[in-house]
């Protein structure tokens, strides 16, 4: 890497760290300087004219939530970092939106009867007992959670929590896909370990 690089990567991670303290307007140069690739990336997933719009201000969020999750000192370039974070978020809004909604007024069964989906459905809602000891898992679960090891806890909540996968979770900590495997093998065993 040559030393205008070294240069341009510390002013980068100097607008990163003011964005992350609130820098409005190290945010708005971060915006502007990334803008063609946001740009890019909204073209790329976005389909129709009418969700353009939308998707370049979803763009913008995740390029917010790309600075604040930034670790310079992991040594993956925000540049390469901001574009799968912002891939990755822009997915996800297309995965969304592909499943239809559907209403619950939707007719079911036989027309005259006048039966809607919502009349098919069953009260699922759990006793209370059940509901208390939930809870109670729960908060032990996030105990646990709190010994472990900053990393391991991040990449369980954001495989459980979050939902996300090993190669999503990978992308935004931009550790190698095998790296990730390997630490969510460990924090099982840790929490384990703990029971």
């Amino acid at each position: 890497m040559t030393k205008e690089m070294k240069n341009r990567q510390k002013r980068i991670d100097a607008f990163v760290q003011r964005g992350k303290e609130g820098d409005a307007a190290a945010l708005e140069k971060l915006a502007s300087t990334y803008r063609p690739l946001l740009l890019s990336l909204v073209k790329k997933t976005t389909w129709s004219n009418t969700d353009w719009e939308d998707a370049l201000q979803e763009a913008h969020l995740a390029l917010i939530q790309a600075v604040h999750s930034y670790a310079p000192e992991v040594g993956v370039y925000f540049p390469v970092y901001l574009k799968s974070q912002v891939f990755y978020h822009l997915m996800a809004r297309v995965r969304r939106e592909k499943e239809p909604a559907l209403s619950l007024d939707t007719p079911m069964g036989d027309p005259e009867e006048g039966g809607t989906l919502a009349d098919t459905l069953e009260d699922d809602t759990p006793p209370a007992l059940s509901t208390l000891i939930e809870a109670e898992e729960y908060a032990e679960l996030h105990r646990r959670l709190e010994t472990l090891p900053k990393r391991q806890r991040q990449i369980i909540t954001d495989r459980y929590f979050r939902g996300l996968s090993p190669g999503e979770i990978a992308s935004r900590l931009g550790l190698a896909r095998k790296t990730v495997e390997n630490l969510h093998s460990r924090a099982i065993k840790n929490l384990r370990r703990c029971v």
